[in-house]
């Protein structure tokens, strides 16, 4: 409901042409407020990580709602450190600036971390935070995750680092920008020539989510890694694809779907709500729900 009425607000805002107004000064709040503090820790269960708060928008990223040492989608953060006992390969699909990628080389010190992000502003503070943790099993790749090799575009407002960068769409910047090119790869055609495969795999890429599946349907087929889609029932329309499409490809290769309820949540929170086909159109763009949710999928081990 929260997000319901911020989208409502930013839609009434940019009607008044005062959304860059607003935006402009809430940053300038965080800067002043928080300007002074250069780096965020935090601990995830007995687990410390540090990352930078340089930058403006790293600042903005972290404060204030993470101020305190809160946990960044505190439910999501530990359901994947749950799943990586026993793991080996984890894969980071759209890092931003790096929280689940630098959690899960904490917990994967003899295995790999495997990170992609697509916009280079974005990769440079990613490889700050990497440092800043001493993580030397992450291998980071500048590069958009899609369904065909080759290149691809999304717009930057600015020459600024931002989250919602996505391929070929505004990506937030609404409407105005450059536009930026970079190299696209596909899971399988990655994975085809290296000795690790995953066995986790976080997906956060901005309603993209079907052109990311569509691209590893081998790995999906004959690895069967448990995953963390994140879906956005409002912007993939804009691909031609939708929540229902994301569910009915997992399923078709075997996977159960569990919506993490209120993954944002700093207290309780992530209840996983099992998925069946005639129940998607629960997660349609006039839900609850509408803005985003996390979907947990894995293969049910044999009996």
């Amino acid at each position: 409901m929260k997000k319901n009425l911020q989208r409502r607000l930013r839609a009434i805002l940019r009607s008044l042409g005062l959304l860059q107004i607003a935006r402009s000064t809430y940053r300038n709040h965080i800067n002043r407020k928080y300007g002074a503090i250069r780096q965020f820790e935090v601990t995830v269960g007995e687990t410390p990580m540090t990352f930078s708060t340089e930058d403006a928008y790293s600042r903005g990223w972290f404060f204030p709602r993470y101020e305190g040492g809160k946990i960044h989608e505190q439910p999501v953060s530990e359901a994947i450190v749950d799943s990586l006992k026993g793991a080996r390969c984890f894969v980071d699909v759209g890092t931003n600036l790096g929280w689940y990628t630098v959690l899960a080389a904490k917990h994967l010190k003899d295995g790999a971390v495997i990170g992609f992000e697509m916009d280079d502003l974005n990769v440079d503070l990613l490889r700050k935070n990497v440092a800043l943790n001493h993580c030397d099993n992450i291998e980071i790749h500048h590069a958009a995750v899609s369904n065909e090799p080759g290149t691809i575009s999304y717009q930057r407002s600015s020459a600024a680092p931002s989250a919602v960068f996505s391929i070929s769409s505004g990506g937030g910047s609404d409407g105005e920008g450059e536009m930026v090119s970079v190299e696209s790869v596909t899971l399988d055609g990655f994975f085809s020539d290296r000795q690790e495969t995953p066995d986790v795999i976080k997906i956060d890429v901005e309603g993209a989510e079907t052109m990311v599946l569509n691209g590893m349907k081998r790995i999906l087929s004959d690895v069967k890694p448990s995953l963390f889609v994140e879906v956005h029932p409002t912007k993939l329309p804009s691909y031609g694809s939708s929540v229902a499409e994301v569910v009915s490809i997992l399923m078709d290769h075997g996977y159960e779907i569990f919506e993490m309820e209120e993954m944002r949540s700093f207290e309780g929170g992530g209840a996983a709500r099992k998925l069946e086909r005639d129940s998607l159109r629960k997660l349609g763009p006039d839900t609850e729900v509408a803005v985003t949710s996390m979907l947990f999928a894995q293969v049910p081990a044999a009996v």
